[in-house]
């Protein structure tokens, strides 16, 4: 506040990443995609009036504030977002359901079943970029994740063996053995998804897992 007030800073200015002492010249993007990406709501809160931020500001790109959020699994930002920007089903649906393949990426659940709900997601959306969602919080171990996407989309055998079983392999090549315990026990994976070129058990042996092998 301190810095508006200063300076007399103006709408261009809260747009701009590159600060300076006189004057602050617009550069791709905004304070409200900083202050999204790091949950501080009361920022964005008080950026939106001050300047008299658009829609357009809140969802002008790929990293967008509400995206950016998102991602970050800050999910009161992403409540306020959408009411101020009034956000529609396809806005959570921009480049292939980015927002919600990197919260199940990086494991925000709370993110997750909030933007389904909110924009009614189907299970086309988590199929997106060849079940990426899934695929990625496989990757990193994020057995919750797995098993809410499964049950709320109702996951197939076929979504999860997309992709040569890239979900299992995954989660085989990182060392995660209760989720590959879970993904054959939920899914009924059978030798044949484990063996072949590039299986299972050879990436999870060549990153040695000796757990998982």
């Amino acid at each position: 506040r301190w810095l508006a007030s200063h300076f007399g800073l103006t709408t261009t200015d809260a747009r701009s990443r590159k600060m300076h002492s006189r004057t602050i010249k617009s550069h791709n993007n905004c304070a409200l995609l900083d202050a999204s990406s790091h949950g501080h709501v009361e920022v964005c809160q008080w950026l939106i009036q001050q300047f008299n931020l658009t829609t357009v500001d809140i969802k002008t790109n790929f990293n967008d504030a509400f995206t950016s959020a998102a991602i970050h699994g800050h999910l009161e930002v992403c409540k306020y977002l959408t009411i101020q920007a009034h956000l529609k089903d396809d806005d959570a649906r921009v480049h292939n359901n980015y927002a919600l393949r990197l919260a199940a990426e990086y494991g925000h659940l709370d993110v997750c079943k909030w933007l389904a709900q909110q924009f009614n997601l189907n299970i086309w959306d988590v199929r997106a970029c060849n079940n990426a969602a899934f695929t990625s919080s496989a990757m990193n171990g994020h057995l919750d994740m797995c098993q809410w996407l499964a049950q709320y989309f109702k996951l197939t055998l076929e979504d999860v063996q997309d992709c040569d079983n890239s979900a299992f392999k995954w989660a085989a090549r990182n060392g995660h053995l209760a989720l590959c315990q879970w993904l054959i026990s939920h899914f009924g994976l059978t030798t044949n998804d484990v063996r072949g070129y590039d299986s299972a058990l050879s990436v999870s042996a060549m990153n040695n897992q000796m757990a998982v092998c």
